[in-house]
């Protein structure tokens, strides 16, 4: 048993390892991009923390010595050292602070954000389906074990940098209560991504904010930012490689080009299907070099930027390769036809299923999950590719440095549509049903790197237009926009019900200005910055200390209340246990303190598999729930077989969720 303050005590040392690998981080965004603004220096710094601390996972996982003390070691280490590290200045993407009052309309952004992030992620315990499938348990299933390489859950093979990022939240505590703040960084990333993104492309003023904050004003913002999902993840760094390929071009300093390569790295590395959107951002990389820099030039960036890539996001693939023979394991295996139970993977996509209904739900998962914004930009998206393609060749034809972002966007939007009409199990995962299209939530946020170039490539086409017109009609559709996109944003997040968003938006707006108050008192000297230091660490040793006796508390009442059961308040009154579970989402029966072994095969493989699986393992219980035998649920029939079997017990009632004891012998 943890005990009572452990908790508390352990948020010391790694609130000090936060703080250095963030301070380290904007050290050297100073000393890169001395002239670069605050908002670029927020974007390095993520970008530099995060890649830092993923580098320092990746490592002691892959050797097998996560711990405690070794992981929060590694990072202050790691963080001191990158502080020496010396590197020449640039100043070619440098740009002035941002004085326009549009930076006021990020102030209701960002207090619903936290609002959200605390009330309805620190707050609350997991219940999104694909967090109980596979991004706590691996994060679980590390810590048991120590090793990245652990295979106890089935889709252990999945790529996860975003869940890396997971284990940062979760490492040095007895539970995964911190773990919703996994998002936060991201969100930064991309926030920021998209504001120099705009810059580069010469967006400016109201119209620059109000496309950013338009970006972020989706549903799956609302989703994400309250757990450990890995979409914004796929977006944040996709913007960010795009962003960091352009700088490159512009100022061939070698910060940036290491910058593109950890975006990409961090990008690939999160899910299989980012590899498509970082093979784009590779391809734009390697044409705005070889036209700015020259071929040779573009061909050495390329090998640098793919070392540091392949540090950052080609461990998973040479694991899979290692373990099973197959780098994009399930994918080439016979184990695929256990995970994907889809008979024809073509027709899951957009470009291939066929269905007449297609299009119209399209449309309609655009409007329902996002809003008029992006709708108005994909109805529109012929005459805005058609606008880009124009601008983007007027740009080559000047063939000025600073003219081949605008270049780059046809291709980048092209591109990012490509991928999106030929990503798997986007319109549905059972055969004829275009289930996933019909719930409109999947398609969305499967294609948010297209939505955000379309509402990018949008913003540039209007600044282009109105430009010629008159900046005063410029600043004014900017202001419209960014009216448009701050209530759509607030839309999105109201939609629960009226009393949790005035809660959400007022404990956010607090810790804004909480947050905007340390910041005012540190910047008054050393007693300033003294007592912030002092606040910060009774505050968050408290609150870790607070968060960890309510999860272990409030755990196995959640799940039982959750799947309508007892059985996790019964498997938490025996003690640690070993389990073999049959069920799509592992993660409530690992237990509050990762106490319960867990282990889940692919699929259901019949009577003989279990036996052997409980044998080679000593476990002592199966898991699983009552579904029926179809041909498109992994574990269907299970209870069945164990309830005709005299080897299982069955233990407690008959309830969805089934929970039977092993009896090694019994016939």
């Amino acid at each position: 048993m943890t005990p009572p303050f452990d908790d508390a005590l352990w948020s010391l040392p790694w609130l000090g390892a936060t703080y250095a690998v963030a301070t380290a981080g904007r050290q050297v965004a100073l000393r890169a991009w001395p002239q670069d603004s605050a908002l670029q220096i927020a974007l390095h710094t993520s970008v530099i923390a995060i890649a830092l601390t993923l580098l320092d996972l990746t490592g002691l996982g892959a050797v097998g010595l996560l711990s405690r003390a070794g992981v929060l070691s590694a990072v202050i280490v790691s963080s001191l050292c990158v502080r020496a590290v010396a590197l020449r200045p640039s100043a070619a993407n440098a740009a002035a602070p941002d004085r326009s009052w549009a930076v006021l309309a990020w102030a209701p952004v960002l207090a619903i954000l936290l609002g959200h992030v605390a009330l309805n992620g620190l707050m609350e315990l997991p219940t999104d389906f694909d967090c109980l499938m596979y991004h706590l348990p691996l994060i679980d299933q590390w810590l048991q074990t120590g090793s990245l390489a652990a295979t106890l859950i089935a889709r252990w093979s999945d790529p996860a940098n975003s869940e890396l990022l997971g284990l940062w939240f979760a490492t040095p505590f007895s539970g995964d209560f911190l773990v919703a703040l996994n998002n936060v960084p991201v969100m930064i990333v991309w926030a920021t991504g998209l504001l120099e993104l705009l810059r580069l492309l010469d967006v400016t003023g109201w119209l620059r904010h109000g496309a950013a904050i338009a970006c972020l004003a989706v549903h799956t913002t609302v989703h994400e930012t309250d757990n450990a999902s890995n979409d914004l993840m796929v977006a944040a760094f996709f913007i960010a490689a795009v962003v960091y390929a352009l700088r490159y071009v512009r100022s061939s300093a070698a910060s940036d080009l290491a910058l593109f390569g950890a975006s990409l790295g961090l990008l690939a590395g999160t899910k299989y299907f980012a590899i498509g959107y970082a093979l784009l951002a590779a391809v734009v990389f390697a044409w705005g070099c070889g036209r700015a820099q020259g071929w040779w030039r573009a061909v050495r960036g390329a090998i640098v930027a793919g070392g540091i890539a392949l540090a950052l996001g080609g461990y998973w693939y040479a694991r899979n390769v290692i373990v099973t023979g197959y780098p994009f394991y399930p994918q080439g295996s016979p184990a695929l036809h256990e995970r994907i139970v889809h008979p024809d993977m073509r027709k899951t996509t957009l470009a291939f299923n066929g269905d007449p209904a297609v299009p119209g739900l399209a449309l309609a998962a655009v409007w329902k999950f996002c809003g008029p914004i992006q709708l108005a930009a994909v109805l529109l998206f012929p005459a805005i590719a058609v606008a880009a393609v124009v601008i983007g060749v007027q740009g080559m034809i000047q063939n000025r440095r600073e003219n081949l972002a605008r270049a780059a966007l046809p291709i980048l939007l092209l591109g990012a549509l490509a991928i999106t009409l030929v990503t798997p199990m986007l319109v549905e995962h059972r055969p004829g049903t275009l289930n996933h299209l019909r719930w409109g939530y999947t398609p969305v946020r499967y294609s948010l790197c297209f939505l955000c170039l379309l509402v990018a490539a949008t913003a540039v086409v209007l600044q282009t237009a109105l430009d010629r017109v008159g900046t005063r009609l410029t600043a004014a559709a900017g202001v419209i926009l960014c009216v448009a996109a701050v209530g759509q944003f607030v839309y999105r997040f109201s939609s629960r019900t009226e009393i949790d968003f005035l809660v959400t938006l007022s404990g956010g707006a607090n810790l804004l200005c909480a947050a905007f108050g340390a910041g005012w008192v540190a910047r008054n000297g050393r007693r300033g910055r003294a007592v912030v230091l002092v606040l910060a660490v009774v505050m968050g040793s408290t609150t870790a200390g607070l968060l960890s006796r309510r999860w272990h508390a409030a755990y196995a009442w959640h799940f039982d209340r959750y799947f309508h059961t007892h059985m996790f308040t019964d498997l938490a009154a025996g003690g640690p246990q070993r389990l073999l579970v049959l069920d799509e989402r592992p993660y409530p029966y690992l237990g509050s303190r990762r106490q319960n072994l867990v282990e889940q095969p692919l699929s259901y493989r019949g009577m003989t598999a279990v036996k052997e699986a409980m044998t080679a393992a000593t476990l002592s219980f199966v898991a699983t729930h009552a579904m029926a035998r179809n041909e498109t649920t992994r574990f269907g029939g299970a209870a069945e077989d164990l309830k005709a079997d005299a080897a299982f017990e069955l233990v407690g009632p008959d309830e969805p969720l089934v929970l039977f004891r092993y009896i090694p012998g019994k016939r």
